[in-house]
């Protein structure tokens, strides 16, 4: 961009240039993270716990979702909700461009396989 003045990440301002800001600031590999998934269980550590070190090799780069944290492991839902947090806060503070994640769940609603 040279010499111009670059938009704000913050969550002020025109829509459109803060999008084209950011994707113009963005490496191949932060737009290629922001279309993959970590599965939770990866950034466990063996005692069930939020792993930084584990964190630090998987979301880099950032990561645009996060899988299957209430349904892959067996944390309480307060742990669970601690758990997103410590992964929202890692990326927003210990990644580049301090993108937040999409954390999502999958529900089949008991009907996997079902024949009729």
């Amino acid at each position: 961009m040279g010499g111009e003045a670059r938009v704000p990440l913050g969550s002020s301002g025109d829509v459109e240039a803060r999008v084209s800001d950011l994707l113009e600031r963005m490496t191949l590999d932060e737009k290629l993270a922001q279309i993959g998934c970590v599965w939770s269980t990866s950034l466990l550590d063996e005692q069930g716990r939020f792993s930084a070190s584990r964190a630090q090799e998987k979301l880099i780069h950032g990561i645009g979702h996060i899988t299957r944290i209430g349904g892959a492991t067996v944390l309480t839902p307060a742990d669970s909700a601690t758990f997103a947090n410590a992964i929202q806060t890692f990326l927003v503070d210990q990644t580049r461009l301090g993108i937040p994640a999409i954390i999502h769940e999958a529900s089949s609603g008991n009907r996997v396989g079902e024949v009729r």
